[in-house]
C-alpha cells in the first residue's frame, strides 16, 4: 500500500517535458500504472517477502472490511452477552469436556464446566470459548454472576475473557486498515483516469489522437502483465525527468548492429527515447506502444 502511494508522489514531482508527444505518452503510461494499482493493488514484479504476489486494490480493501466485520462478531459471540450489574466470586471447575482440535497438528482443545454457588444455591455454565490447555478439575476460578439473575454468569480473566476482546481489536484494526486501502485504491483510479485524459489531450497537440478506453486499458493490462517497468516510469521515479525529454530518463538506445531488430527488443518497453529503427543516426520516441513521428539525432 505504501509503496502505490509513493507512486502516486512520485508522479505529481515529475518534471514533464516541453514537448507536447513526450509529455502525452509519459502522462499516459504513468496514468496506467495508477489505475492498475488502484484496480489490482498490484502489478507482476512487486512481491512481498515470502516471494508471491501481495493483494490490495478495491477488491481487496472490500474484502478486508468484510474479514474485519466477521473478526468482530466471532469475538462477540464468543463473549456472549454482557452482565449489567455483575458480581464477582469465586468458582470451581468442575468438568474438562473434550471439544474438539484446531490447526494442522489437529492439537487437541478443551471446554470447563464451572460451577459457583449464591447464597446457597448452586449453579453451572460452560464458557463459550475453548482452549488448548487443559485446567485441572477442581482448581478455582474467577467468576462474574448477575445480581438479578445469578444464573446468568461467565468467566473473567484467562483465554475465557482476552480472547474475546483480541478478535475484537483484530477486527477493528482490519476494517481501519482496509478502509484506508480502499480510498488510497479509489484516489489513485480517480488521479490515474484525469491524468490520463491530460496525456490524451497532450498527445492531441502533437496531431496524435486514439480512443480513450482502449489506450486506458491497453497500457493497464501492460502493467498488470509485468510489461512494463514501472521503475522507467514516472510513477516509479520521484522528481525524474521521464517525460521530460532528456534522455538520461528514458531507455538507452540501442547498438547500430541491432538497428534491424529495434521494434521486436521495444515492444513491451515504456515510453521512452529508442533507435529509430528507420535510421541508425537517429533517436525515435517510443510511447509505450509504437514508435512516434517525434526524432532527434543521437549523442
Amino acid at each position: 500500500m505504501f509503496q502505490r502511494i509513493q507512486h502516486f508522489f512520485n508522479t505529481l514531482a515529475t518534471n514533464w517535458s516541453e514537448d507536447p508527444g513526450a509529455r502525452g505518452a509519459a502522462k499516459m503510461t504513468a496514468a496506467g500504472v495508477l489505475v492498475a494499482e488502484g484496480v489490482f493493488g498490484v502489478v507482476r514484479g512487486r512481491t512481498g517477502r515470502n516471494g508471491r504476489r501481495q493483494r490490495g486494490g478495491i477488491l481487496g480493501g472490500v474484502l478486508g472490511i468484510i474479514f474485519g466485520i466477521i473478526f468482530i462478531n466471532v469475538g462477540g459471540f464468543v463473549e456472549g452477552s454482557g452482565i449489567d450489574d455483575p458480581v464477582e466470586i469465586t468458582g470451581e471447575v468442575v468438568a474438562v469436556e473434550r471439544a474438539g482440535t484446531s490447526g494442522e497438528n489437529d492439537t487437541p482443545m478443551y471446554r470447563t464446566r464451572i460451577a459457583y454457588t449464591v447464597d446457597g444455591e448452586s449453579y453451572e455454565f460452560s464458557p463459550r470459548g475453548r482452549s488448548s490447555w487443559r485446567p485441572n478439575v477442581g482448581a478455582d476460578v474467577d467468576v462474574a454472576y448477575s445480581r438479578s439473575n445469578p444464573a446468568n454468569a461467565k468467566r473473567i480473566g484467562g483465554i475465557e475473557e482476552w480472547a474475546p476482546q483480541i478478535f475484537g481489536w483484530a477486527g477493528w484494526f482490519v476494517i481501519v486498515t482496509s478502509a484506508f486501502s480502499l480510498l488510497v485504491s479509489i484516489a489513485l483510479i480517480v488521479f490515474g483516469i484525469w491524468l490520463f485524459q491530460q496525456g490524451r489531450a497532450d498527445r492531441r497537440l502533437s496531431g496524435e489522437d486514439r480512443g480513450f478506453f482502449g489506450d486506458l486499458f491497453a497500457i493497464a493490462r501492460d502493467v498488470r502483465a509485468g510489461n512494463m517497468d514501472i521503475a522507467e516510469t514516472a510513477a516509479g521515479m520521484a522528481g525524474a525527468a521521464q517525460g521530460s525529454g532528456q534522455p538520461a530518463a528514458a531507455a538507452p538506445a540501442q547498438p547500430a548492429a541491432n538497428a534491424a531488430s529495434a521494434p521486436a527488443a521495444t515492444a513491451s518497453a515504456p515510453a521512452g527515447w529508442m533507435l529509430d529503427p528507420a535510421d541508425e543516426s537517429m533517436l525515435r520516441w517510443w510511447d509505450g506502444q509504437q514508435f512516434t513521428e517525434l526524432r532527434r539525432p543521437r549523442d
